[in-house]
């Protein structure tokens, strides 16, 4: 059963500050390690999979042509950055009930664009214009908000009380998704943000029923939709498998798994990590997976699906890579002690980097540290 409902209309609110100073850059040493970059993936031997093989050359097409460090704090108020956003940065500004959305230009520009409210940093999702992230609602209850940077709308599309949220918001290629426990079972919210309309999908109990035994039963880190299709991360003890469910065939013919996990999709495809760390595509409309390197502990991929940001833990240290996608080609970006979160803007041309201390746990990993911004261009 679904059931469609029209949202009301937006909280509207608008400030201006002060402009920061640039950050410093940072010295790169791309052509020491170069030659490690550009070995090919083995095959996994699938018939289906598809080894993407780079491009014989000496370096990569593109390169870094720029960095800046953008600052932590704005007149004693920490920023944990978040995202990009075209060629700002998103930024949750302040601590505890008092933060707020923020863009942060390059020039260090910085614009509020929310109220103060308890903001969740690692809900927020950006895509295009639009920012979406979580907020406290008082100590039971969870709401959700869509902010427009373009007519600086706030809406709220969903609250919730916070223990029957049962995955965190998922906006892949499709529709924003938000899975809840209802009084009679599993409930799918599906909100277009084109139309500004949410459906309740209501047989995903159903949907579940068609899975093996074992995924019945199984934990869902993630949901979210590609098209006319869902997405479903599953947690099976200390297994990760990916669920692709076609809404418009529910038959067993209409769901596809593999193993895998840190699921995300981008330009028709979903992005996962198998199994040893190897990063793989898999096209939801032909099946087709290919595969782009090994040992991978964390990747962030554009929103259009050019390029992706690549992690890979040595025995002492972070490297950090940008793959471009369609050549298979490696950029050698840098290298650091201990990551936190990395973010791609929607066409690959900027990377953000949250670099952590080594004392810095997974609790406090979003304040502190030192933050980097990369550009990255084609040679002349």
């Amino acid at each position: 059963m679904k059931k469609k409902l029209y949202l009301g209309a937006p909280v509207v609110e608008r400030e201006r500050n002060r402009k920061l100073p640039a950050g410093r850059a940072l010295a790169l040493v791309a052509a020491l390690v170069l030659g490690q970059l550009l070995s090919a993936c083995s095959a996994q031997g699938r018939s289906r999979t598809v080894v993407l093989e780079p491009r014989e050359s000496a370096q990569a097409p593109f390169e870094v042509v720029g960095v800046l460090q953008p600052e932590t704090e704005k007149e004693g108020v920490p920023l944990h950055y978040v995202g990009l956003l075209g060629e700002s940065l998103v930024a949750v500004s302040g601590l505890e009930k008092k933060q707020r959305i923020v863009l942060v230009g390059k020039s260090g520009y910085l614009r509020p664009y929310t109220e103060e409210m308890e903001i969740l940093p690692e809900s927020v999702v950006c895509r295009g214009e639009h920012v979406l992230f979580e907020a406290k609602n008082g100590e039971d209850r969870v709401d959700i908000f869509l902010l427009n940077t373009q007519d600086e709308s706030v809406r709220k599309i969903g609250s919730y009380l916070k223990d029957d949220l049962l995955a965190p918001i998922g906006w892949g290629d499709g529709d924003v998704s938000f899975l809840v426990q209802g009084i009679s079972g599993l409930v799918l919210n599906r909100y277009c943000v084109r139309e500004n309309t949410l459906e309740r999908i209501e047989q995903v109990d159903a949907l579940r029923g068609k899975f093996a035994q074992e995924r019945q039963n199984a934990t869902i880190k993630s949901v979210f939709f590609v098209g006319e299709k869902i997405v479903f991360e599953l947690e099976i003890g200390a297994e990760s498998q990916i669920v692709l469910v076609d809404l418009q065939d529910t038959a067993n013919t209409g769901i596809n798994v593999v193993q895998g996990s840190s699921a995300v999709s981008a330009g028709g495809k979903i992005y996962y990590l198998a199994e040893g760390g190897t990063l793989t595509s898999w096209d939801t409309s032909t099946g087709e997976k290919k595969e782009f390197r090994q040992s991978v502990s964390q990747f962030a991929v554009s929103s259009d699906g050019s390029r992706i940001a690549v992690v890979e833990k040595s025995e002492s240290a972070y490297m950090l890579y940008v793959l471009e996608v369609q050549t298979g080609q490696a950029l050698y970006v840098d290298i650091y002690q201990k990551l936190g979160e990395i973010y791609l803007s929607e066409d690959g041309s900027n990377l953000l980097v949250h670099s952590l201390q080594v004392e810095q746990t997974t609790q406090t990993a979003g304040y502190g540290g030192v933050y980097a911004l990369y550009e990255l261009g084609y040679e002349n």
